[in-house]
């Protein structure tokens, strides 16, 4: 019998982490990824927070714990809830939790260097015994598939920056205690977090029809074009977006059917 020989799909969190497990077991694997490096995108998004029987068991099995533990913030896990008025529905403090946030670049660029760079290419081949999506809903091997296209889910903003937010923006620094912060109200969202650099990721989420979609992400936003909505909410929620800087990017919602 042939041995086993695994395309890998997507080099995302869980495309890595797999190519990670298939490297210590001695299995003959290749990754393909459309994006040259882990931080093509300027904006990939806020943290994540790992959780002891999922992301964390999977680390500690790929022995990557201990190098994790260099780069997660034990201390960046507290939660707030809120309404649009700034009153909390649920908080809970770092000190009642066991899930470290991290970094979605820091977490990818720890999986790739984990594993051999000759087996992260973007050229196509043959002889694979196996094939393992890990791609996302628009990836050009999916598109190559028969399933059908990803369907607008109804919900899209903007993401933002708000660097060395302790220095720059004390009183939103504050207000997250290092950790998240999600305000919903009206079928609005304004989402902060504490990133690993000192900034602070901010998102501003809405329903909105996929004519504004699709007009909104052809151009480029503005601060004012973010905040026209939130004209009744706690001027320190608006102030996060207020305070943001440099690019601000548009994005939506799409999922698989």
């Amino acid at each position: 019998m042939a041995p086993l020989n695994v395309a890998n799909i997507g080099a995302g969190p869980a495309g890595c982490l797999l190519a990670r497990l298939l490297h210590i077991n001695g299995i003959q694997f290749t990754v393909f990824e459309a994006e040259a490096s882990p931080d093509s995108r300027r904006i990939q998004g806020g943290t994540l927070d790992l959780h002891a029987k999922t992301g964390i068991a999977a680390l500690k099995a790929a022995g990557l714990y201990d190098e994790f533990t260099k780069l997660a913030r034990f201390d960046g896990s507290s939660l707030t809830i809120c309404d649009k008025r700034n009153q909390p529905y649920f908080r809970l403090p770092a000190l009642f939790t066991n899930n470290p946030e991290i970094d979605r670049v820091q977490l990818r660029s720890l999986l790739l260097q984990s594993i051999p760079s000759d087996r992260n290419r973007g050229k196509v081949q043959g002889g694979f015994s196996l094939v393992v999506g890990a791609d996302g809903a628009w990836s050009v091997v999916r598109s190559g598939l028969r399933d059908p296209l990803p369907e607008y889910s109804g919900i899209s903003g903007f993401d933002m920056s708000m660097p060395n937010a302790q220095e720059k923006a004390l009183p939103t620094y504050d207000l997250l205690q290092r950790g998240n912060l999600f305000a919903f109200s009206d079928g609005k969202s304004i989402i902060a977090q504490q990133m690993g650099d000192g900034s602070i990721h901010v998102s501003a989420w809405g329903r909105k029809n996929i004519e504004w979609a699709n007009e909104t992400r052809a151009q480029l936003p503005s601060l004012r074009d973010t905040t026209s909505e939130y004209a009744d909410w706690a001027p320190e929620l608006v102030d996060m977006i207020n305070q943001t800087e440099r690019h601000i990017r548009a994005s939506s919602f799409y999922m698989l059917p």
